[in-house]
Parts: C-alpha cells; structure tokens; sequence
C-alpha cells in the first residue's frame, strides 16, 4: 500500500501508510477494541520511543471536518475530535478543544447518519 505525508501541527513530516490513517480515524471516533487497531493493549498506541527518540507520555489525534453546510448538528464551520490516551490509563474525548463524554462523539456522527462507528 502506498504512503502518505502529513504535517503536524509542530510541522513535523509524518510518513503513514494507509491502514495507519484507517486505524487513526477509528480510534479517535472511539474504537475500544484493541485488536481491531492491531494492538495487544491501549498503550500500544503511544510513542514508545527508539534509540535516537524517547517515547511520549501520551498519543493524541485530532480529524478536524468542515462543517460549513452544517451537515453534522454542530454550531461551527470546524468540527475538531481529538482523543488523547496517557499511559496512565487517563483518557479524553474533546470537540473543539471542549471536553465531552465519548458518547457524545458517538452521537454526534450518529446524527450525521454514521452507522460503522463502534
């Protein structure tokens, strides 16, 4: 499968291959099932680090949709979901930097007529 370039916000060039961005996308709409993001355990998705670079604390992603022709039931041009998962165990759910229940991402896309969310 081919690869991709993004840039994050920090302009740092991430190269992905495609069943990456899938199962960033899954996880972030709230995907729990650990096998289903290839993973033996939710910690799996943080950073652990390689010789040269050490391992973050925490993962984070953010899918960020325009919303202009309000097709999801949200108040804003932007609809900004992050999710962020620390090693801890501590999780977060935010829309717009506000934080939400994870239910209420469900319910949202829920309302758009998305039905493959878990």
């Amino acid at each position: 499968r081919g690869m991709y370039e993004m840039r994050s916000s920090s302009n740092l060039s991430i190269l992905l291959g495609i069943d990456d961005i899938s199962d960033a996308m899954r996880w972030v709409l709230g995907e729990q099932s650990v096998k289903t993001l290839r993973c033996s355990k939710m910690e799996d998705v943080i950073f652990s680090g390689t010789p040269g670079r050490r391992g973050m604390s925490c993962a984070e992603v953010t899918l960020t949709i325009d919303n202009k022709d309000r097709k999801l039931n949200f108040e804003g041009d932007t609809v900004a979901v992050t999710r962020r998962f620390y090693r801890s165990g501590d999780r977060e759910y935010l829309i717009n930097k506000a934080s939400v229940r994870l239910k209420d991402i469900h319910e949202l896309f829920m309302a758009w007529g998305a039905t493959a969310i878990p």
